[in-house]
């Protein structure tokens, strides 16, 4: 059994050798053992008063005087009777090989009725590892003897005067990671605590009884240079060969680090290998209170070492934390403000090392202050990054000059896009954009970025002339670094397609992002954001729902990391039309509401409009007339509202309000232009004009593939204009393939109700398995992915409790999915 002081060894084996029922010879082994002899003499005497000899018949003892020690024990034991266990405590004392050699002999001679213990700091100098190969030893170390919370709240339950609760003694716990000695000496403490939760709060090993153990049992026995190895090398947390001997400045650090396990010395191994290491909680706050008291002036230059060895292999945080810890606050934010002109690398770190800077030092430089207020805004902490705006905007003290107002307006507008305000982020930021070319120089961190900020709020107010003279604007400023040119610039291009209606650009464009992205190993780039929510705006046009709604939820994700607002709300928005599709209108409108009603606060009017409108267009589908035309009244004024209103009135019967409307709106984008085409024709009460409008819509929608905007309609006379269409001399390719994928084309009602019913985009997959398509010139005519399909597919099988495509189609006709 092998663990440092205090970890309750000796305890732990005394408790099982009295459940032995068999005689003990324990041996607490002393320095004067490493005589051999002296060694023999104290075994055989240990043995003699554990197991006396048993009489001969003449009445005479056996003789047990012998030079070898394997010869005396099992003299002895054949003078005995039964099993006799052997322990060997503190064997540690012992380094005089002879002795290791006859304890080896004692052990390899496997005498029966022996069994042999050994409780020691350190591994002994036997030849462990061939016993390990043949399985004859069993090894107990320190981690096994650590105690578990609930061990640990026994043994505290020993003490009633201290009264701890749960939570209290799973810290103490935490904080003494199971080590006895150390929950006894917090025990004592405690009793002198005048609150005992305080006390465990700040515990630590520089606690007057843990501090006192630690030097007398462990450091006192230590050489010189083990002790100054431990003290500079516990200003690490974690710790390698190649950290230590930079640190330390010595070339042993491997030797040293095998001679600190092999002895137990409060050290834990981190991985398999043993490569890197830490020491204990406690033992480490002693060593470091050790440096600081008797070697203070060597603390800084042990940190600085210590940062130049992690920041050469990249690991930031630390290196940020150490120069913190040398005094060195200047360089530290040095390292962060380096890092944060690239926000796809700073993200993951710069959160755990952001706080560790004192606030006095943030608030003696107003430029200072600007930059953590701006990452603290783009890590999604509003109102921290709000507060540092707001003392950078009135300086650091009073009479300190400002930095330049424009970076203050730069930082607040692009603040207010990030809390989804759009309308304050354009009346703050639009000023700047026409005067870049007179920026101060010290301005232009500020200003980087703030058009492609500029341009995603116009998009959430929809006005994409707006936002593609912003982007133009960034562009001809010359402030973009590469990743912006190659990434953020084109992503917002992509969304800006995707609502012109250039479904084709915008879906190539969004892909070249995604994939310079992945290939650049960026793919948490705000930029990202912006493609697959312009690649899943082109899904849903296209009707592909399963693929709109891969790219969605991959874009949630992304955005709850990056606690994104807009981008949630606008994820959230168009996922709702997906599962409309999938699941139905009411199936969508109770996700959407769950999600509002989850918000910790209200939305800004711009991202609340952009739900209404989804939230109107679901209860108009779903047949809540009343609650669609009260949220389309009070949105805000443009098309959304005039369409939301035509269609309420359309589904209400009153035609002729909805075609005056409709006559009045003025349509810009291809998707609404298509839409009021179909929504004039099914309110003209003419089958003429409504063919005349479905014949238009269908030349507008087909070069670009909108499909989804004919099936929300879900008008029965849209259906048989689209099949007239199709069927015509006029009617072109394009045309024929985009009516032909329509559900509706062969329609088919069935009166047997299935328990979980197939969706529009089954119902379409159903019709193809019939033919003699195969599975990749299905996809190609349904212009989705050959993995969709297959989701699809699985999803027929399971749904129609069949396994082959056969037994599909048989099923589906027996259900009348199918004509026959």
């Amino acid at each position: 059994m092998t663990g440092p002081a205090g970890t309750g060894k000796t305890t732990a084996v005394s408790d099982w050798v009295e459940q032995l029922g068999c005689p003990v010879a324990w041996l607490t082994v002393h320095p004067d053992d490493n005589d051999p002899q002296t060694f023999r003499r104290d075994v055989m005497s240990a043995l003699e008063r554990a197991a006396p000899p048993r009489a001969t018949a003449a009445d005479e003892v056996v003789p047990l005087s012998t030079g070898d020690l394997v010869a005396a024990v099992a003299a002895r034991l054949g003078a005995s009777e039964g099993h006799v266990v052997l322990v060997l405590d503190d064997l540690h004392v012992v380094r005089n090989r002879a002795v290791a050699r006859q304890l080896e002999a004692l052990v390899e001679r496997q005498l029966p009725g022996l069994s042999i213990v050994v409780v020691t700091r350190s591994d002994p100098q036997l030849p462990l590892a061939r016993w390990r190969v043949r399985d004859s030893v069993c090894e107990i170390r320190h981690r096994e003897l650590g105690f578990t919370v609930d061990e640990a709240r026994s043994y505290l339950a020993g003490f009633p005067e201290l009264e701890l609760d749960d939570a209290s003694v799973r810290l103490l716990t935490e904080r003494t990671e199971g080590w006895i000695a150390g929950l006894q000496l917090a025990a004592v403490s405690l009793r002198h605590a005048d609150e005992p939760g305080a006390f465990i709060e700040r515990f630590r090993g520089t606690d007057r009884y843990i501090a006192d153990f630690l030097l007398d049992e462990v450091l006192a026995h230590q050489t010189r240079s083990v002790r100054d190895f431990l003290v500079d090398t516990s200003v690490l947390d974690r710790f390698d060969q190649g950290l230590c001997n930079a640190l330390t400045g010595r070339d042993d650090a491997q030797f040293q680090l095998r001679r600190l396990e092999a002895s137990s010395l409060f050290i834990v191994r981190l991985d398999p290998e043993g490569r890197w290491f830490r020491y204990h909680t406690l033992f480490r706050d002693l060593l470091r209170c050790e440096l600081e008291q008797r070697h203070a002036e060597r603390a800084p230059l042990l940190h600085r070492r210590a940062a130049a060895r992690l920041m050469e292999s990249g690991d930031l945080v630390g290196g940020v934390e150490h120069l913190l810890a040398a005094g060195d606050a200047d360089a530290a934010f040095s390292v962060v403000v380096g890092a944060g002109a690239d926000p796809e690398t700073t993200r993951p770190w710069v959160r755990e090392v952001l706080d560790a800077f004192p606030p006095a030092f943030v608030a003696a430089d107003a430029e200072r202050m600007l930059v953590v207020s701006d990452m603290l805004r783009d890590l999604g902490r509003l109102d921290d990054s709000a507060m540092w705006l707001e003392r950078a905007a009135a300086g650091s003290t009073p009479g300190e000059a400002m930095v330049g107002r424009a970076a203050v307006t730069s930082s607040w507008a692009k603040w207010h896009h990030a809390a989804g305000d759009a309308h304050a982020a354009i009346e703050r930021g639009e000023p700047l954009l026409d005067d870049l070319g007179n920026r101060a120089q010290h301005d232009e961190r500020f200003l980087r970025g703030l058009g492609l900020d500029l341009a995603r709020a116009w998009l959430l107010v929809d006005d994409v002339g707006a936002a593609r003279r912003a982007i133009t604007v960034e562009l001809e400023g010359d402030l973009l670094d590469p990743a912006g040119i190659e990434l953020a610039v084109p992503a917002l291009q992509a969304r800006i397609a995707a609502r012109e209606g250039r479904l084709r650009v915008a879906e190539e464009t969004a892909e070249r992002v995604l994939r310079t992205a992945d290939s650049l190993h960026v793919d948490r780039h705000p930029a990202v954001l912006d493609a697959l929510l312009a690649r899943a705006r082109v899904h849903r046009e296209r009707d592909d729902a399963a693929a709109a709604a891969e790219d969605l939820d991959r874009l949630l994700t992304l955005a709850g990391r990056r606690r994104s607002l807009p981008y949630t709300v606008s994820g959230r928005a168009e996922r709702a039309l997906i599962v409309a599709t999938e699941s139905g209108p009411d199936a969508a409108l109770e996700q959407l509401l769950a999600f509002r009603d989850a918000l910790a606060s209200p939305l800004p009017p711009t991202l609340a409009h952009v739900l209404d409108v989804v939230e109107a267009g679901l209860s108009i589908r779903a047949g809540e007339l009343e609650r669609a035309a009260h949220i389309a009244t009070r949105s805000q004024p443009g098309l959304d509202r005039e369409l939301l209103l035509a269609a309420v009135e359309y589904r209400a019967g009153t035609h002729a309000l909805a075609r005056d409307r409709l006559r009045n709106v003025g349509a810009v984008h291809l998707s609404d232009r298509i839409r009021v085409q179909l929504m004039i024709g099914v309110c003209s009460d003419d089958a003429d004009e409504l063919a005349h409008r479905v014949r238009a819509a269908v030349r507008l929608a087909a070069p670009e593939g909108f499909r989804r905007v004919f099936a929300d309609l879900a008008d029965p006379g849209v259906a048989r204009a689209l099949r007239s269409l199709a069927t015509s001399a006029e009617a072109a390719a394009h045309t024929t393939r985009l009516v032909d994928r329509f559900p509706w084309w062969s329609p088919v009602t069935t009166d047997v109700a299935m328990v979980e019913p197939l969706s529009e985009r089954e119902q379409l997959v159903v019709r193809y398995l019939p033919t003699e398509l195969s599975h990749p010139e299905i996809a190609s005519e349904l212009v989705i992915s050959i993995n969709t399909l297959k989701t699809h597919i699985r999803n027929v099988y399971r749904k129609l409790g069949v396994n082959t495509r056969a037994d599909a189609v048989r099923e589906a006709r027996r259900l009348r999915l199918l004509r026959p």
